[in-house]
């Protein structure tokens, strides 16, 4: 059974969504029980250089769950102006995952993922994402505003969320990102999992938590080891 994608368009560009609110709502629904809180059983990134300096990273996670059974985490940057990330749960082979101004669909294959990224002005871009390896894939790092860089995240604030792709041959791309714009590029350390900001020293989290209708999850962002 394949969730319609509508069900979930929780990311625009920059990712103007604070993360940390799914939380608050798989805890406090507005109405009847909990979302149940499904477990990640295992989880694959895909990498590639899409042309024209973008880079696309997609991690496939595989879900403990018979009625859903993979969610995924894409994130499109260029290091300059484009950082989206895009965010659904498909249990197809053939994926479409949409945003206000992009779109990645793609065929999931076994070590491979083949498709075409689709940005604002509409010029299809054909990709082959491979598997991640040593220090290459996705990293995603989160700062409230106005907070020290080491302090807890705080919900309900707006927040700098930073976003990193770095291929099997270590070039990576990333953004540093506040209400949809770009506000710097700065570079990641995959060894520490930290960048230098002028916000501070930002460290990278291990899962992306989420929440569909009726479940909640925490999709991994690490880097494959």
């Amino acid at each position: 059974m394949t969730m319609p994608r509508h069900l979930v368009s929780l990311i625009a560009r920059g990712s103007a969504l604070i993360f940390a609110a799914a939380l608050v709502a798989c805890a406090t629904p507005a109405q009847g029980d909990a979302p149940t809180e499904v477990d990640v059983v295992s989880a694959s990134t895909f990498v590639a250089d899409v042309g024209d300096d973008l880079f696309l990273a997609v991690v496939a996670a595989e879900l403990e769950s018979a009625e859903i059974g993979r969610a995924y985490v894409a994130y499109l940057c260029d290091g300059a102006e484009v950082a989206t990330w895009l965010i659904d749960a498909d249990d197809g082979e053939s994926v479409t995952l949409t945003t206000a101004d992009a779109e990645v669909a793609f065929s999931l294959g076994d070590d491979a993922l083949s498709g075409e990224v689709t940005l604002a002005d509409g010029t299809p871009r054909p990709f082959t994402a491979v598997r991640a390896v040593g220090d290459a894939g996705l990293y995603r790092a989160e700062h409230p505003v106005g907070a020290p860089a080491t302090g807890a995240l705080a919900i309900g604030v707006d927040h700098y969320v930073g976003g990193w792709i770095i291929l099997n041959n270590a070039e990576q791309r990333g953004a540093l990102t506040l209400g949809g714009a770009v506000v710097e590029n700065p570079t990641l350390d995959p060894a520490t999992g930290t960048a230098q900001t002028s916000v501070g020293t930002l460290s990278t989290v291990t899962c992306i938590p989420v929440c569909f209708p009726g479940f909640c999850t925490c999709i991994p962002v690490v880097h494959p080891r």
